[in-house]
């Protein structure tokens, strides 16, 4: 958990209504700002929602040490702080029975909402916002999303700013860019992820081992 913002994370099934969900368990919100539907979705969307927890600094339990001045995170830092990350589990359950094609095909889609601002969301590249995100942010600074023509989450060089991947992963410490830490992160992300697609893989020559976190 890096940066001082307090983040959420959530998940929308796109090819599924709200209303084909019966019931939802294994949420854990402590915030009071997302307004859940009485099937456990969240409120206001179309699109079936599903808020997984709405400030990561609540998932750590154990969290003991000092980070160097400015920096603020959880497992971040080497020396700094750390904490026990906790695994939420989610079960949902349909009012009918769903295929595969039907559901969609993982990670679904994923999002982050920074800041305790729900209206902030962070998607994967090209994902759509659900119908609770803030289009006015969409454009500025380094953001070059164009949503007339659906292209959402990625700078001008098409970096994006969520990543998902399906391995064991080693981040980088607090305030390195990950681009600062794996060598060929920028060519598959420019290349929209044609060209090393191993990129995040411990391979020689592929990392830059000082500023790479390692678990302590």
């Amino acid at each position: 958990m890096g940066a001082s913002l307090e983040s959420g994370l959530g998940f929308q099934l796109p090819n599924t209504p709200t209303g084909a969900i019966q019931n939802v368990n294994g949420g854990y919100l402590t915030e009071n700002f997302i307004n859940v539907s009485t099937n456990g979705t969240e409120a206001g969307q179309t699109k079936a929602v599903f808020i997984a927890f709405d400030n990561v600094l609540k998932t750590f339990s154990d969290v003991t040490g000092n980070n160097p001045t400015g920096n603020a995170g959880i497992n971040t830092s080497m020396g700094g702080r750390t904490g026990t990350p906790d695994t939420i589990r989610m079960v949902i359950d349909f009012i009918n029975p769903l295929n595969a094609a039907a559901v969609g095909q993982a990670p679904y889609n994923p999002f982050m909402f920074s800041g305790l601002n729900r209206g902030n969301e962070i998607h994967l590249p090209d994902f759509q916002p659900t119908d609770l995100a803030d289009y006015s942010l969409f454009g500025i600074r380094d953001d070059n999303s164009q949503p007339t023509t659906g292209r959402y989450y990625k700078s001008e060089t098409n970096l994006p700013w969520v990543i998902n991947v399906v391995d064991s992963f080693d981040h980088t410490i607090e305030k390195v860019q990950i681009n600062s830490g794996y060598n060929y992160f920028n060519t598959w992300a420019v290349t929209s992820g044609s060209q090393n697609k191993d990129w995040f893989k411990n391979n020689n020559g592929f990392r830059i081992e000082s500023n790479i976190f390692a678990i302590q």
